[in-house]
């Protein structure tokens, strides 16, 4: 990635559309959405580095950690340059971890691709990584199911 700060609008409609709403922009399996969202923010324009979860219903980032946190995940995530050099990484959760989950997961990722795409930035799903570490170090009630670095390419 290019080292240039992420608009906050642009954040901001990845978000919307892969994970925002009380109706997402995928098909709701029985039982209701199981997937979560966290943001962890290096360079994003108007926000400090830090982690922020994300409120699906609201639309809003709430802050939980400060700093930028960026090298640590990506020594969780075996190394991988795309997760440090990120202008922002969205982590996708669980709190409920179910095969429903992780096909949620994918259909978000879809949704992510497409609007990450739609705004002519990059990203990646990053499945490779270490689940208890990456859920420690972003204090996650749950398990992580994919990574997406985002920036601009």
């Amino acid at each position: 990635y290019k080292p240039i700060p992420l608009a906050l609008a642009e954040l901001s409609a990845v978000l919307a559309w892969s994970a925002a709403g009380v109706v997402r922009p995928y098909p709701q399996l029985p039982g209701g959405y199981r997937v979560e969202s966290c943001v962890v923010v290096r360079e994003v324009e108007g926000l400090r580095a830090g982690v922020y979860m994300y409120d699906a219903q609201g639309h809003s980032l709430a802050s939980t950690l400060g700093g930028d946190l960026s090298r640590t995940l990506a020594r969780a995530c075996l190394g991988q340059e795309w997760v440090e050099n990120a202008a922002a990484n969205i982590v996708m959760y669980t709190p409920a971890p179910s095969a429903a989950a992780e096909v949620e997961a994918g259909m978000m990722g879809q949704c992510l691709y497409l609007a990450a795409t739609s705004l002519r930035l990059g990203t990646v799903a990053v499945g490779a990584f270490y689940d208890d570490e990456v859920a420690s170090i972003l204090r996650l009630r749950g398990r992580p199911l994919y990574v997406f670095p985002l920036g601009k390419p």
